[in-house]
Protein backbone atom coordinates (compact mmCIF):
# COMPACT_ATOMS: atom_id res chain seq x y z
CA UNK A 1 0.00 0.00 0.00
CA UNK A 2 1.42 3.41 -1.00
CA UNK A 3 2.21 5.81 1.80
CA UNK A 4 0.01 8.94 2.08
CA UNK A 5 0.66 12.36 3.58
CA UNK A 6 -1.56 12.86 6.68
CA UNK A 7 -2.73 16.19 7.97
CA UNK A 8 -2.79 17.42 11.58
CA UNK A 9 -6.23 15.80 12.00
CA UNK A 10 -4.82 12.49 10.84
CA UNK A 11 -6.71 12.51 7.54
CA UNK A 12 -4.99 11.96 4.17
CA UNK A 13 -4.08 15.16 2.32
CA UNK A 14 -5.30 15.61 -1.29
CA UNK A 15 -2.08 16.83 -2.97
CA UNK A 16 -3.77 18.10 -6.14
CA UNK A 17 -6.30 20.11 -4.16
CA UNK A 18 -3.58 21.43 -1.86
CA UNK A 19 -1.48 22.57 -4.86
CA UNK A 20 -4.46 24.36 -6.41
CA UNK A 21 -5.23 26.13 -3.11
CA UNK A 22 -1.57 27.16 -2.80
CA UNK A 23 -1.54 28.64 -6.32
CA UNK A 24 -4.76 30.55 -5.68
CA UNK A 25 -3.37 31.90 -2.41
CA UNK A 26 -0.16 33.04 -4.08
CA UNK A 27 -1.99 34.75 -6.92
CA UNK A 28 -4.51 36.53 -4.72
CA UNK A 29 -3.71 40.19 -3.88
CA UNK A 30 -3.03 41.09 -0.27
CA UNK A 31 -5.48 43.33 1.60
CA UNK A 32 -8.05 43.32 -1.18
CA UNK A 33 -5.71 45.14 -3.63
CA UNK A 34 -5.83 44.31 -7.31
CA UNK A 35 -2.60 42.77 -8.62
CA UNK A 36 -0.60 44.57 -11.31
CA UNK A 37 0.24 41.28 -13.04
CA UNK A 38 -1.97 38.66 -14.63
CA UNK A 39 -2.88 35.60 -12.61
CA UNK A 40 -1.40 32.27 -13.74
CA UNK A 41 -3.55 30.50 -16.30
CA UNK A 42 -6.06 28.04 -14.93
CA UNK A 43 -5.23 24.45 -15.86
CA UNK A 44 -8.05 22.45 -17.36
CA UNK A 45 -7.54 18.82 -16.28
CA UNK A 46 -9.71 17.65 -19.16
CA UNK A 47 -7.71 19.59 -21.75
CA UNK A 48 -4.06 19.84 -20.65
CA UNK A 49 -3.04 20.99 -24.18
CA UNK A 50 -5.88 23.48 -24.54
CA UNK A 51 -9.02 23.33 -26.61
CA UNK A 52 -9.85 23.69 -30.27
CA UNK A 53 -12.08 26.54 -31.53
CA UNK A 54 -15.07 24.18 -31.31
CA UNK A 55 -14.35 23.46 -27.63
CA UNK A 56 -13.00 19.93 -27.98
CA UNK A 57 -9.73 19.14 -26.13
CA UNK A 58 -6.50 19.14 -28.13
CA UNK A 59 -4.77 15.76 -28.36
CA UNK A 60 -1.29 17.30 -28.64
CA UNK A 61 0.43 20.61 -27.95
CA UNK A 62 -0.31 23.28 -30.54
CA UNK A 63 2.52 23.90 -33.03
CA UNK A 64 3.65 27.10 -34.74
CA UNK A 65 1.17 26.61 -37.58
CA UNK A 66 1.71 26.54 -41.34
CA UNK A 67 4.09 29.18 -42.74
CA UNK A 68 2.57 31.94 -44.85
CA UNK A 69 3.60 32.56 -48.44
CA UNK A 70 5.02 35.98 -47.61
CA UNK A 71 7.28 34.40 -44.95
CA UNK A 72 9.20 32.42 -47.56
CA UNK A 73 12.59 33.66 -48.72
CA UNK A 74 12.28 35.94 -51.70
CA UNK A 75 14.47 34.52 -54.47
CA UNK A 76 14.45 36.22 -57.85
CA UNK A 77 14.52 33.88 -60.83
CA UNK A 78 15.73 36.60 -63.16
CA UNK A 79 18.01 39.59 -62.81
CA UNK A 80 16.22 42.97 -63.16
CA UNK A 81 16.85 44.82 -66.39
CA UNK A 82 18.55 47.70 -64.53
CA UNK A 83 21.15 45.34 -63.04
CA UNK A 84 22.26 43.88 -66.34
CA UNK A 85 25.75 44.66 -67.51
CA UNK A 86 26.09 47.55 -69.89
CA UNK A 87 25.99 46.45 -73.51
CA UNK A 88 24.49 43.04 -72.74
CA UNK A 89 20.87 44.11 -73.22
CA UNK A 90 18.66 43.04 -76.12
CA UNK A 91 19.42 44.46 -79.51
CA UNK A 92 17.02 46.86 -81.16
CA UNK A 93 14.78 46.03 -84.12
CA UNK A 94 16.49 45.39 -87.47
CA UNK A 95 17.30 48.45 -89.56
CA UNK A 96 19.54 49.63 -92.39
CA UNK A 97 23.16 49.94 -91.21
CA UNK A 98 24.72 50.75 -94.58
CA UNK A 99 25.73 54.30 -93.63
CA UNK A 100 27.28 53.20 -90.31
CA UNK A 101 29.25 50.36 -91.87
CA UNK A 102 30.35 52.50 -94.82
CA UNK A 103 31.63 55.23 -92.51
CA UNK A 104 33.53 52.78 -90.34
CA UNK A 105 35.05 51.01 -93.35
CA UNK A 106 36.14 54.32 -94.89
CA UNK A 107 37.81 55.34 -91.63
CA UNK A 108 39.74 52.05 -91.53
CA UNK A 109 40.87 52.61 -95.12
CA UNK A 110 42.08 56.14 -94.28
CA UNK A 111 44.06 54.82 -91.33
CA UNK A 112 45.76 52.18 -93.48
CA UNK A 113 46.33 54.49 -96.46
CA UNK A 114 48.08 57.09 -94.29
CA UNK A 115 50.83 54.63 -93.32
CA UNK A 116 53.80 55.16 -95.70
CA UNK A 117 54.58 51.46 -95.86
CA UNK A 118 54.00 49.67 -99.20
CA UNK A 119 52.45 46.47 -97.91
CA UNK A 120 50.07 48.36 -95.58
CA UNK A 121 48.91 50.57 -98.45
CA UNK A 122 48.51 47.48 -100.63
CA UNK A 123 46.17 46.01 -98.02
CA UNK A 124 44.32 49.34 -97.95
CA UNK A 125 43.77 49.06 -101.71
CA UNK A 126 42.27 45.57 -101.32
CA UNK A 127 40.12 46.81 -98.42
CA UNK A 128 38.70 49.64 -100.55
CA UNK A 129 37.89 47.32 -103.45
CA UNK A 130 36.01 44.90 -101.15
CA UNK A 131 34.40 47.58 -98.97
CA UNK A 132 31.00 47.73 -100.71
CA UNK A 133 30.64 43.94 -100.69
CA UNK A 134 31.63 43.78 -97.02
CA UNK A 135 29.17 46.54 -96.08
CA UNK A 136 26.31 44.73 -97.85
CA UNK A 137 27.18 41.38 -96.23
CA UNK A 138 27.47 42.79 -92.70
CA UNK A 139 24.30 44.83 -93.15
CA UNK A 140 22.32 41.69 -94.02
CA UNK A 141 23.95 39.78 -91.15
CA UNK A 142 22.96 42.52 -88.68
CA UNK A 143 19.36 42.41 -89.89
CA UNK A 144 19.20 38.62 -89.50
CA UNK A 145 21.14 38.03 -86.26
CA UNK A 146 20.65 39.90 -82.97
CA UNK A 147 24.25 39.40 -81.82
CA UNK A 148 25.70 40.86 -85.02
CA UNK A 149 23.12 43.66 -84.87
CA UNK A 150 24.18 44.53 -81.30
CA UNK A 151 27.83 44.73 -82.41
CA UNK A 152 27.04 46.94 -85.41
CA UNK A 153 24.84 49.22 -83.30
CA UNK A 154 27.80 49.91 -81.04
CA UNK A 155 29.56 51.48 -84.04
CA UNK A 156 26.83 54.11 -84.27
CA UNK A 157 27.61 55.63 -80.87
CA UNK A 158 30.97 54.02 -80.31
CA UNK A 159 34.35 55.68 -79.85
CA UNK A 160 34.89 56.79 -83.47
CA UNK A 161 37.47 59.29 -82.17
CA UNK A 162 39.81 56.30 -81.86
CA UNK A 163 39.82 56.02 -85.66
CA UNK A 164 40.67 59.72 -85.94
CA UNK A 165 43.58 59.34 -83.56
CA UNK A 166 44.76 56.31 -85.50
CA UNK A 167 44.64 58.26 -88.78
CA UNK A 168 46.68 61.08 -87.24
CA UNK A 169 49.20 58.73 -85.62
CA UNK A 170 49.64 56.35 -88.56
CA UNK A 171 51.98 58.65 -90.58
CA UNK A 172 54.25 59.01 -87.56
CA UNK A 173 54.43 55.25 -87.08
CA UNK A 174 54.91 54.65 -90.78
CA UNK A 175 57.62 57.31 -91.03
CA UNK A 176 59.45 55.74 -88.11
CA UNK A 177 59.44 52.40 -89.91
CA UNK A 178 60.84 53.96 -93.09
CA UNK A 179 63.58 55.79 -91.14
CA UNK A 180 64.65 52.61 -89.39
CA UNK A 181 64.96 50.81 -92.75
CA UNK A 182 66.64 53.51 -94.87
CA UNK A 183 70.02 54.71 -93.58
CA UNK A 184 70.26 57.55 -96.15
CA UNK A 185 66.90 59.04 -95.15
CA UNK A 186 67.82 58.65 -91.49
CA UNK A 187 71.07 60.61 -91.97
CA UNK A 188 69.37 63.40 -93.96
CA UNK A 189 66.64 63.85 -91.33
CA UNK A 190 69.19 63.83 -88.50
CA UNK A 191 71.22 66.57 -90.23
CA UNK A 192 68.06 68.59 -90.80
CA UNK A 193 67.13 68.34 -87.13
CA UNK A 194 70.65 69.39 -86.04
CA UNK A 195 70.52 72.46 -88.29
CA UNK A 196 67.10 73.53 -87.01
CA UNK A 197 68.19 73.02 -83.40
CA UNK A 198 71.36 75.09 -83.93
CA UNK A 199 69.29 77.86 -85.51
CA UNK A 200 66.92 77.84 -82.53
CA UNK A 201 69.81 78.13 -80.04
CA UNK A 202 71.24 81.13 -81.94
CA UNK A 203 67.83 82.81 -81.88
CA UNK A 204 67.53 82.35 -78.12
CA UNK A 205 71.07 83.66 -77.58
CA UNK A 206 70.39 86.80 -79.65
CA UNK A 207 67.21 87.45 -77.67
CA UNK A 208 69.11 87.16 -74.37
CA UNK A 209 71.82 89.62 -75.56
CA UNK A 210 69.17 92.10 -76.66
CA UNK A 211 67.52 92.02 -73.23
CA UNK A 212 70.87 92.49 -71.46
CA UNK A 213 71.88 95.71 -73.39
CA UNK A 214 69.43 98.13 -71.62
CA UNK A 215 70.49 96.85 -68.19
CA UNK A 216 74.20 97.46 -68.94
CA UNK A 217 73.48 101.02 -70.14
Amino acid sequence: MAEQLLGPDGKPVDLDAAEQQFNEAMSAPAGGEKPDYPAPPHKDPEAPFGRLPDGTPRKRRAGPGRPRNDDKARTAKSVPAAARARGSGPAGPPGDYTETLQGFGQAVWMAAASVPVPHVRALAAVWQVQLDAQVDAWNKAAQADANVRRMVERLQGGPMWVVGVAVATAPLAGGAIVIMRDEKIRAELAAQTEAEFEKLIKTYAAAQEKQAEPAAA
